[in-house]
């Protein structure tokens, strides 16, 4: 980090936008999703008791910031995962997907899914580039 980010305590370079309403609606976005972080899930060993806590550090500890479409710094609602019963929406959430099923977003878990999905693609922007995208013919 160069001495501008250091005094700041984050790196003005370093940008990730927030998931927008279409980018949510994708087909295969949920199903995506929810792939990446049963897999996170178990390469980083978190039950799902744990995943309030881990979100909420990642995000207190990223070096950059999130935008919003005009660019301008946005703060994430971490209060959208403080409920009583967290835990189980992690676990029923973070389930895979059966071929060809396509979930859909429920407007109750519509912000908490866009704070997850957005701190997870500031730490994997390469894998979150993906989410819901397909291959628009097999030649």
């Amino acid at each position: 980090m160069c001495v501008g980010c250091i005094s700041r305590q984050y790196c003005k370079r370093l940008i990730s936008p927030i998931f927008r309403d279409d980018e949510l609606r994708r087909p295969f976005f949920q199903a995506d999703l929810k792939a990446f972080l049963l897999v996170y899930t178990f390469k980083h060993r978190l039950c799902f008791s744990q995943w309030h806590e881990h979100l909420c550090g990642l995000y207190r500890d990223y070096r950059g910031w999130i935008s919003d479409q005009a660019g301008d710094e946005v703060f994430l609602d971490m209060e959208v995962f403080e409920h009583p019963n967290i835990r189980e929406w992690f676990r029923d959430y973070i389930r895979p997907v059966p071929l060809g099923v396509r979930p859909r977003l429920r407007r109750e878990s519509k912000e908490r899914v866009r704070t997850l999905a957005t701190i997870m693609r500031a730490y994997h922007p390469e894998e979150a580039m993906m989410w819901g995208v397909r291959a628009a013919n097999d030649n």
